[in-house]
């Protein structure tokens, strides 16, 4: 039996890569995700992260999970026993947590770390809590952006000077990015779409000139339901309540109000309400899953032989956990299975060995990771607070405004990219010739797609980002 992490390549009797697999390409533009179970090539397979390779009859490898999310050790009884109000909830799971957590930090030796800070709350409490292991003040480091909206500066600083951290921060500058972007896009090997991988190189780069290894606040949000995403229930079934006849008329002003610089973030997040209230369950979770282009824009995109349907395959994940689980509980599962292990491991696990360095996620604790998921939603969702207990657990450590922050997410102003300095590189990529001698796009719905967002029409970063590192990974692999 050999035990391997996840992103490590096994293959059995198979040359490497012959032919990339169309799906790839299709989950790449829905997602931008490394996908876990299978390279883009025709060739060898990718672990999944907690499995082993076993030599089966006939001399062929098979993968298997060690570790599975019924596996839980955690006294049900107890958790069970938590009812919506009382204090001993709040109680129950402190100890949990500050336990876990401070038995992470001693066990793995990490007093001495520093930690990536990203100002948000899950970085700031794993902040806060190796301020109390230690007597000397803690490193941490962040990145800023000139623009306001992606900017968590000063959201770092805050929770650094309440602990007294020594801080180092960097305000990152287009012209740095576009120096050494090809060579971080190509250390991924597979087209990832996440842009977050961007600012995490650059907080890696900037903690290895001091150290070997930092810890980050990664899985707190899929553990404990941060993400914006977990809300479109929410949100739908309360759009659902007013009158038929005014959402009518309201949904008819959404489609002809002016698209621009004031209006373009808010309609977004109306449009996205109104999608989302004509769906549930399995539905509406892929549909919030797709952060690239959605299904029917796909169809339109990709040539006739080369769109595949990829939904299946995220029905079955969703048709396995049964109703023993409730609708945010196969969420928060799902996204474990594929985001977190698809895109958050990867992302910051390349981002930093590209710099020579370590990191480590204190969150993704088992036994953190075990009560957490069996934590009743009430715990985890109050009405639109995200996180309410890991808030409720540590607002005694952090300044009053952190936990009132609205997430951010690392986000990137790739969009200003796409629209100035990268411009010219997407129009290069999306050339007509090069299109058509690819034989994977339709020209004219991309065209579309390119002068909508080049005109300030609408923002199709996500979109665009996915494709523009498709592009840049095709023609360094196939040039």
């Amino acid at each position: 039996v050999v035990v391997c992490c996840g992103g490590q390549v096994f293959d059995y009797q198979r040359p490497y890569r012959t032919r990339y697999r169309m799906s790839k390409i299709v989950e790449t533009l829905n997602a931008g995700l490394v996908y876990v179970n299978r390279t883009g090539g025709e060739g060898p397979y990718l672990f999944a992260g907690g499995s082993m390779a076993m030599n089966a009859a006939g001399g062929v490898l098979c993968q298997m999970p060690y570790f599975e999310q019924g596996c839980c050790t955690v006294d049900m009884q107890q958790i069970e026993t938590i009812e919506d109000e009382k204090p001993e909830a709040v109680e129950l799971v402190y100890k949990a947590l500050v336990c876990g957590l401070h038995d992470y930090f001693a066990k793995n030796g990490l007093r001495r770390a520093v930690l990536g800070l990203s100002g948000g709350i899950d970085s700031s409490i794993v902040c806060s809590l190796m301020h109390q292991l230690t007597d000397e003040p803690i490193r941490t480091f962040s990145i800023g952006f000139n623009e306001r909206e992606c900017d968590e500066s000063l959201r770092a600083e805050l929770l650094a000077n309440h602990i007294g951290a020594k801080h180092t921060k960097t305000v990152l500058q287009p012209n740095d990015v576009m120096d050494d972007l090809d060579e971080l896009l190509s250390y991924y090997d597979e087209p990832f779409g996440d842009s977050s991988a961007i600012p995490s190189y650059y907080v890696g780069k900037l903690a290895r000139k001091d150290v070997k290894y930092v810890l980050t606040g990664d899985c707190a949000d899929e553990l404990f339901a941060g993400y914006e995403k977990y809300l479109a229930d929410y949100y739908a079934r309360r759009y659902k309540r007013v009158p038929k006849l005014l959402r009518t008329v309201f949904e008819r002003m959404v489609s002809v109000c002016p698209i621009n610089g004031y209006t373009r973030n808010i309609l977004r997040k109306v449009k996205k309400i109104v999608r989302s209230s004509k769906n549930s369950g399995f539905e509406l979770y892929y549909d919030m899953l797709c952060q690239g282009f959605s299904d029917s824009q796909r169809r339109q995109l990709l040539v006739t032989d080369v769109y595949q349907d990829i939904k299946p395959l995220y029905a079955r994940r969703y048709e396995k956990l049964d109703n023993r689980y409730s609708y945010l509980q196969k969420q928060q599962l799902l996204d474990v299975e594929s985001v977190l292990e698809g895109c958050m491991f990867p992302k910051m696990d390349r981002a930093c060995m590209f710099n020579s360095l370590e990191n480590r996620a204190p969150f993704i604790d088992r036994r953190i990771l075990e009560l957490a998921l069996a934590l009743p939603d009430c715990l985890k969702q109050r009405g639109r607070n995200k996180k309410y207990i890991l808030k409720a657990t540590f607002a005694d450590l952090l300044p009053k405004a952190t936990v009132h922050f609205s997430k951010k997410g690392f986000d990137v102003p790739v969009d200003r990219w796409l629209r100035n300095d990268l411009r010219d590189d997407l129009l290069r990529l999306t050339d007509k010739a090069l299109i058509q001698r690819q034989g994977l796009f339709n020209y004219d719905f991309l065209q579309t797609v390119i002068q909508e967002h080049l005109s300030g029409k609408e923002n199709h970063k996500n979109k665009l980002w996915n494709l523009y590192v498709f592009q840049k990974w095709y023609q360094r692999v196939y040039a």
